[in-house]
């Protein structure tokens, strides 16, 4: 994620909103970014994934399985989204570009979020019985 910040996007198909309308050349450092996000988005999904298998084997905790495995999958569903949003200016979903990344990268900070809220309100969620 440090690698993501360090470099910064290309710009292009008008994201953001002062970009040209088509694609910029690309620059080592907008590769760089999008590859180190690919791999973290990847990483992301996996690791939400292995929770929700891990979850699952433990009968009062499969509601927070499905939750993991639906916010793993989170990313494959607007990934797409931002693509098309992203390369096509005229479709339907152009101006929604950067709300569908967001929604798509950001999967984990959104489970993290509602696992955070009961216990920010003192309920006991996880107990593991051995």
């Amino acid at each position: 994620m440090v690698a993501i910040a360090i470099f910064s996007q290309d710009p292009g198909y008008g994201y953001p909103p002062e970009a040209p309308a088509g694609a910029g050349p690309s620059t080592l450092g907008g590769t760089l970014h999008l590859s180190f996000t690919i791999l973290v988005v990847q990483a992301m999904c996996l690791g939400l994934l292995v929770i929700a298998w891990r979850l699952w084997k433990t009968p009062h905790l499969r509601s927070w399985a499905a939750f993991s495995l639906a916010c793993g999958l989170l990313p494959m569903v607007f990934m797409p989204f931002f693509v098309l949003a992203q390369n096509n200016p005229h479709s339907a979903f152009a101006g929604y570009a950067g709300l569908f990344e967001r929604l798509a990268t950001n999967a984990d900070t959104i489970w993290g979020t509602v696992l955070l809220i009961p216990l920010w309100a003192g309920k006991r969620l996880m107990q593991f019985y051995a």
